[in-house]
């Protein structure tokens, strides 16, 4: 699926409500793969809770600040089941 002229979905942090930075799909310019599209920030399948990279350091254990759960890459297939996007 090629993703040109398809607008992004915005996500925001739960904690400081800042924007999430789109980071696509990894596949290179214009390739998309729904699931896998991602926003810079990790979300907690528990909680169902986003954080930035400001509110949650990024890349390593990174437990949630609620609850203590890990948390996983903040995913198009984690936040749409989540009802965060479509």
């Amino acid at each position: 699926m090629f993703g040109f002229g398809k607008k992004q979905e915005s996500v925001s942090c739960s904690k400081c409500f800042s924007r999430l930075d789109y980071l696509g799909s990894g596949f290179g310019p214009g390739i998309s793969i729904p699931e896998m599209e991602q926003w810079h920030g990790n979300f907690c399948t528990k909680c169902r809770t986003v954080y930035c990279s400001r509110c949650l350091v990024l890349g390593g254990p990174t437990p949630c600040p609620k609850c203590g759960e890990p948390t996983v890459p903040a995913q198009r297939r984690y936040l749409q089941t989540a009802g965060i996007v479509r």
